[in-house]
């Protein structure tokens, strides 16, 4: 009978897997989600004011019993009166005021080189990023826990070879600063035996690579990444050689989307602060916005002006944010395999109704499909081998399906061998490898 030894942790921009390695050297990726995705857990935290946290569906499920639930601050127990009047240690706090009983915090991962997030306060309690991002993680190692009957503490984790963010300062700063972080948040969540490995290398762990060079691509929600891969034999060792990234990914095509076709249709190009309207392009802005006690005062002035605040009040404070902007990326993903498609989200006081065409798409995000072509050429150059060199891309990452990037791929490779991965496993899969050979038996 097999026992765990340790596990892989893919955690993502948007999803997050797992992967049990075993001490006769197996791996298995644990089911961790819905029947939809079974093996990706959504990257998303939940907190609410009494001290429960969830991740995942279940943190979204529990957002949308709870997310339009306020307090005033004059009824608040966290409030208290003394000779000086009234008192409370949440700097949240205003007479009359009121705030959500309940947060749900998405784009995390994108958020770890951001050395302004330190923390974020709520309830009169300070969040530091580790706690965060320990939810998610700490509900991870629960549930492979659980099916394995035994509590593990060992785990090899992946990391982006360019978190997002890098591209903005001293990249080898923030880089550190972001698998710092990374590491804490493990430690926080329960492992203490902790390593880190490039995601686009752990995917090609265990794969039956023929002698030569080959080329690993992992494009996902928030970053790209590439590795260059050499074998001298068939049965020799696989040598990464050389390794770049860029912060591209699908969750900024989301925001492309929404300033193109969404926005008008919600009054976010109404005049409004340039900070709020930025931070309205994706889901991980909205979270920003919604611990802003200025949001409420900027969209009351602008009622004020004449201004139709209707839809975004309801978006921001009714608790359809998720919904709104999993309905921008589906019409994403759709473009993958229609010319054209709908983007149609009705809820009270929001109406969106918008088409857009794969052409329109693919024009929106041709600046980032040539940061992914620098990226490769980069890598290329790193490595001191030509394209034609390669004979075998491998492609993993939700992004890795639109069909403007895979026409980049048989252009920059066009005698190449395409290896498809799983989507949303392959990374996982290969951090579990490298857990086994760390602690396994064999």
């Amino acid at each position: 009978m097999t026992s765990a030894v340790g596990y892989g942790i893919d955690f993502g921009t948007s999803n997050s897997s797992i992967a049990v390695a075993f001490d006769d050297g197996s791996v298995e990726v644990l089911p961790v989600g819905t029947a939809t995705m079974p093996h990706s857990l959504p990257s998303i935290s939940y907190l609410h004011r009494d001290s429960n946290r969830l991740a995942g569906d279940d943190a979204i499920n529990e957002f949308l019993i709870t997310g339009s639930n306020r307090t005033l601050c004059d009824h608040c127990s966290l409030v208290v009166d003394d000779l000086e009047g009234r008192f409370s240690e949440c700097r949240q706090f205003r007479p009359g005021g009121r705030c959500g009983d309940a947060r749900l915090m998405y784009g995390l991962k994108s958020e770890l080189s951001n050395d302004l997030f330190r923390v974020t306060h709520s309830w009169a309690e300070d969040f530091l990023m580790s706690d965060l991002v320990a939810i998610i993680l700490a509900s991870l190692k629960a549930t492979a826990d659980a099916r394995n009957g035994v509590e593990i503490d060992t785990v090899v984790i992946g990391v982006p070879v360019a978190f997002i963010g890098t591209e903005t300062g001293d990249f080898d700063a923030l880089q550190d600063l972001a698998a710092g972080r990374l590491i804490e948040s493990a430690e926080a969540a329960g492992f203490s035996d902790i390593h880190i490995l490039e995601e686009p290398a752990a995917a090609v762990l265990g794969q039956p690579l023929a002698a030569g060079l080959s080329v690993a691509l992992d494009f996902g929600g928030g970053t790209f990444d590439v590795a260059v891969i050499e074998r001298s034999a068939e049965t020799g060792p696989a040598e990464v050689i050389a390794l770049q990234g860029a912060a591209v990914g699908g969750v900024e095509f989301d925001g492309l989307v929404f300033d193109d076709v969404v926005a008008n249709a919600i009054g976010a190009n109404q005049r409004l602060p340039a900070v709020m309207r930025q931070e309205l392009r994706t889901l991980t802005g909205i979270r920003s916005l919604l611990s802003d006690p200025m949001v409420p005062q900027a969209l009351a002035s602008l009622k004020f002006e004449g201004g139709d605040t209707t839809a975004l009040n309801e978006l921001l404070f009714s608790g359809h944010a998720y919904d709104f902007y999993r309905t921008i990326e589906m019409a994403k993903i759709a473009l993958s395999s229609v010319d054209e498609t709908v983007i149609q989200f009705e809820r009270p006081g929001i109406r969106v109704r918008e088409s857009i065409t794969r052409r329109r798409f693919e024009t929106l995000i041709r600046p980032f499909i040539d940061a992914v072509e620098v990226a490769i050429g980069n890598a290329l150059e790193e490595a001191e081998v030509e394209a034609t060199e390669i004979h075998t891309v491998l492609r993993t990452g939700g992004s890795s399906e639109l069909p403007a990037f895979q026409r980049l791929i048989e252009a920059v490779f066009p005698t190449a061998e395409w290896t498809n991965l799983p989507v949303f496993t392959a990374v996982a899969e290969g951090l579990g490898r490298e857990a086994a050979r760390r602690w396994a038996y064999v």
